[in-house]
């Protein structure tokens, strides 16, 4: 139905790079950060768009944080958050809130608070390392951690900016946290092998890993930890955060786990590697090892039973579950796809050419319409690739 063109916040033509008496260490940081606005960097749009009241919002790793108008795609307005945006952003309250990555050698990480019918800024919380937030109850919850293995939970008011509570532990590595009804679940990789065996970038000579993972629950009000779910070992730093359903929280190590949500006990496990999963009327998981073909698998949130299970795709990624349909990604070089697969039976419904370009977020629908967005895609001795912002019909996948 229409497209729209990222690229907003990049430099076109020469540049000049303006600085002071500074240390040479921060005259090459503002160089580098001035290269990275260049327009061979990276325009493509990896974050989820959200679609609220008419309007489309959505981050690109253009710098900028855009608005459009669901129907038309003309731009209502747009924020230069100074940094690229590959993160999901978090709409409540006329606010929008988004997580920019850091530009330059020392990349600090913003979380913004922006008005969502002018663009205008809020507030923002500054740290090298963030995660994306999560949001209940009026409180933003996002993990930090430094270069000294220092991991901490922290919690903001969504209105003021001003943080609520932090619970610090130690750890590396933490993943997105979830949160709902009171509570908020965090994830991250433990130290405690990593001292007994020196570095965890070395080989295992004793067979084992050295990651461990871990589950803790804490009340969204306090901090104060509700339940520790014990570590369980991963081969590597891959995987998947905690989603939190009506009954349980689920996550990913070496297998799937469906956590009591209330207690903390084990309800199943899932055995198998798992390239990501989504929930929705079901859990669904992408089956398989990492740099193998997947598949696509609908799991019974109960029980853990495998409902159906589809053909091993090349590079399949599962990126969005919405109104009875799994949208997926496979595909690679330049034959790549987004497909609709129907969330009771497993069957196809359409599927998309995105050629070169991967889907980049998961799609998000509006009445007859599927949005996503793709990648930008490059190869030895091309130009780069820019992706794209498309709509297209949901029923068929048909931009006409």
């Amino acid at each position: 139905v229409w497209r729209f063109q990222t690229g907003e916040g990049l430099a076109t033509g020469p540049q000049i790079i303006v600085v002071g008496k500074e240390d040479p260490g921060t005259m090459l940081d503002a160089a580098v950060s001035a290269v990275e606005r260049h327009p061979g960097a990276k325009k493509e749009i990896s974050a989820t768009p959200i679609v609220r009241d008419g309007v489309v919002y959505f981050g690109s790793k253009d710098f900028s944080f855009y608005a459009l108008d669901a129907a038309t795609g003309v731009l209502k307005w747009s924020f230069d958050a100074g940094s690229p945006i590959p993160c999901d952003a978090i709409i409540a309250d006329a606010t929008v809130y988004f997580r920019a990555m850091g530009v330059g050698l020392n990349r600090v990480q913003v979380l913004h608070a922006v008005d969502s019918a002018t663009g205008k800024p809020r507030w923002s919380f500054s740290h090298r390392r963030q995660t994306t937030p999560a949001m209940d109850n009026g409180s933003l919850f996002i993990t930090t951690w430094d270069s000294d293995k220092q991991v901490s939970f922290r919690a903001f008011d969504a209105l003021t900016g001003e943080e609520r509570w932090s619970r610090p532990v130690s750890g590396e590595r933490p993943g997105q946290p979830a949160a709902v009804d009171g509570l908020a679940f965090f994830i991250w990789i433990e130290p405690d092998r990593w001292e007994q065996i020196g570095s965890p970038e070395w080989p295992i000579l004793d067979g084992k890993s050295p990651y461990t993972v871990s589950v803790h629950a804490v009340s969204s009000s306090s901090g104060e930890v509700q339940w520790r779910f014990p570590s369980h070992e991963i081969d590597d730093t891959n995987y998947e955060p905690p989603v939190a359903g009506e009954k349980a929280v689920f996550f990913a190590a070496d297998g799937i786990y469906a956590v009591d949500r209330s207690t903390g006990e084990l309800l199943w496990k899932s055995e198998g590697e798992v390239g990501n999963m989504w929930l929705g009327e079901r859990l669904y998981a992408g089956r398989g090892a990492m740099f193998r073909k997947k598949r696509l698998e609908a799991l019974d949130k109960t029980t853990g039973d495998v409902i159906w299970s589809g053909r091993k795709e090349e590079n399949l990624w599962i990126h969005s579950v919405v109104d009875g349909v799994v949208y997926v990604s496979t595909g690679k070089a330049k034959k790549k796809y987004l497909h609709a697969i129907d969330s009771t039976t497993g069957k196809r419904l359409w599927r998309f050419k995105t050629g070169a370009n991967s889907v980049s977020a998961p799609p998000v629908k509006l009445g007859d319409k599927l949005y996503f967005s793709t990648e930008q895609s490059w190869t030895w001795g091309n130009e780069p690739k820019s992706g794209h912002f498309y709509c297209v019909d949901a029923s068929n996948g048909k931009l006409k």
